[in-house]
């Protein structure tokens, strides 16, 4: 699965697909190990109750895309979305965290989305903080703004405070 230009970080697609295509749940949870869970009193069927038929993987909303905590429902939308996940990550050998590829391929789809203009100039800073600015940049730019991101197949879950946001802690 891993090559010399991924990290560890990207064993969570292979995974997932392999879970998906095998679970007998309809929705998988990912997290990374260090996550921790701060509210014992809000169950995951909240979040899964807000996704409509046509959502198919929940994040959290913020400033930056998380990719250590996820809702991912089992589907082949869903597998094909971690195989396009995993090429966007073979596109380029600078970045070889998984982290920025998933937000380059989220920016591709709400630009097909909104007849949008995005260029991919996110993808060519090698700082994280000027990835995450250009990428909260471009969404709202696109029609996606912080905590009312919502597309067609992807649900971004408000974090107004973390007491009911679906993170990881990385």
């Amino acid at each position: 699965f891993l090559t010399r230009y991924r990290t560890a970080h990207w064993i969570r697609v292979p995974v997932m697909q392999r879970l998906l295509q095998t679970s007998m749940y309809e929705w998988v949870l990912y997290t990374d190990l260090d996550m921790m869970i701060v509210n014992w009193t809000i169950r995951l069927e909240t979040f899964v109750a807000r996704a409509s038929p046509q959502t198919h993987i929940i994040f959290s909303d913020g400033d930056h895309l998380n990719s250590g905590a996820f809702l991912i429902r089992r589907s082949q939308w869903s597998i094909a979305f971690l195989d396009q996940w995993w090429m966007f990550g073979a596109r380029k050998t600078k970045f070889q965290f998984d982290q920025g590829p998933l937000g380059w391929l989220i920016l591709s789809m709400a630009n097909r989305e909104s007849g949008g203009r995005y260029q991919r100039d996110c993808e060519d800073s090698s700082l994280a903080h000027t990835r995450e600015t250009c990428w909260n940049r471009w969404m709202v730019e696109l029609g996606f703004p912080l905590n009312h991101r919502r597309m067609r197949h992807i649900l971004f879950w408000p974090c107004h405070g973390y007491q009911t946001s679906l993170r990881g802690f990385n």
